[in-house]
């Protein structure tokens, strides 16, 4: 958690170089930002979503291999 947080924040700062980069001009201008975002929270919204729960397990047992459960892929 505390390694993906800190990529997470090294990303956000290059957030305003990169909406800088794809602002459009005239009046809709938000739309390239707005589909920036939109694939932003997609993607957040995935890695949330397949994340291990692990509130009930013991803190001495994060981590062990044994404990992970196999993932399958559902298309």
């Amino acid at each position: 958690m505390a390694i993906g947080a800190q990529i997470g924040f090294a990303l956000a700062g290059f957030a305003p170089a990169m909406t800088s980069a794809v602002r459009g001009t005239g009046p809709n201008a938000w739309l390239p930002l707005a589909l920036v975002t939109f694939v932003v929270r997609v993607v957040a919204s995935v890695a949330a979503w397949t994340a291990r729960e692990t509130h009930t397990v013991p803190m001495h047992d994060l981590g062990k291999v044994a404990l992970r459960p196999s993932v399958t892929a559902v298309i």
